[in-house]
């Protein structure tokens, strides 16, 4: 069940206290480990919020950014949940759909800033970041496994691995999008020195590299232009790799490597 703080309000009642207190809502939702690990927790997370709407009342629908991530959560989560239940899941999963991402991170800052009860820092043991995964063909993605030095962090391997997991894998990892390692909710935790791995559609060239979709920000960042790319198959497939690096992660038997 997410967790709540207080009475449960009505969306309208968000809504008010959001735009007269500037106050967002993160939704959470815990999937209990069962294994000797059980107390560490992986976290993952997609922010739920967008840009709003223009001047006339006209909705930036964000169905790229970030609906297109905050789906691949909610579609992960029932074969996990079956995992939890037949007690394969030995580290517990956390899910996080944060708010006012597009104001500065606010969400994702206010959870490590101020942990849920039971929940401390250390106890984190790897972050997972989805926001836009629904663009450009369905064969590369693009990924941040690094940490603030640039150097490589546990999910390093671990994404490699689960890609080869996949019936169909991706035929490229591009690793080119460092730049935007500050822009995106999983560096509220890197600041922290937790390990976060960052899952992105990609820029325009195939190949690594160019730039964000033409409708970033726009009004038509709609469902009928991830359907025009890839007839929708991109967020289910980033969907079953998001499925390989969550078990692999919240199984593994070694500790991560840290970096020298």
């Amino acid at each position: 069940m997410p967790a709540q703080s207080g009475k449960q309000r009505s969306v309208e009642e968000l809504k008010q206290v959001a735009t007269a207190t500037g106050q967002a809502v993160n939704t959470l939702a815990m999937l209990p480990g069962t294994g000797p690990h059980k107390d560490e927790v992986i976290v993952v997370m997609a922010h739920l919020d967008h840009v709003g709407v223009d001047r006339k009342g006209n909705a930036y629908n964000g169905a790229d950014d970030n609906a297109s991530g905050s789906a691949v959560l909610m579609a992960a989560v029932p074969e996990l949940a079956e995992a939890a239940k037949n007690g394969k899941l030995d580290r517990s999963v956390l899910f996080i759909w944060t708010g006012a991402e597009e104001k500065g991170l606010v969400g994702s800052q206010y959870f490590v800033d101020h942990p849920i009860p039971g929940l401390e820092l250390k106890n984190i043991a790897g972050v997972i970041n989805t926001d836009m995964v629904g663009r450009w063909d369905d064969q590369r993605l693009s990924v941040v496994d690094t940490n603030t030095k640039g150097q490589p962090n546990y999910f390093r391997d671990v994404v490699d691995q689960a890609n080869q997991q996949l019936a169909d894998p991706f035929d490229r990892i591009n690793r080119d999008i460092n730049v935007y390692r500050d822009r995106q909710d999983g560096a509220s935790f890197g600041r922290k020195g937790e390990d976060v791995l960052f899952l992105f559609e990609g820029l325009s060239n195939p190949e690594g590299g160019g730039d964000l979709i033409p409708e970033y920000h726009r009004q038509d960042d709609d469902i009928d232009k991830i359907i025009e790319d890839n007839g929708g198959n991109k967020p289910r497939r980033v969907k079953d790799l998001l499925l390989n690096v969550i078990n692999l992660a919240a199984n593994r038997t070694t500790e991560p490597q840290q970096p020298k």
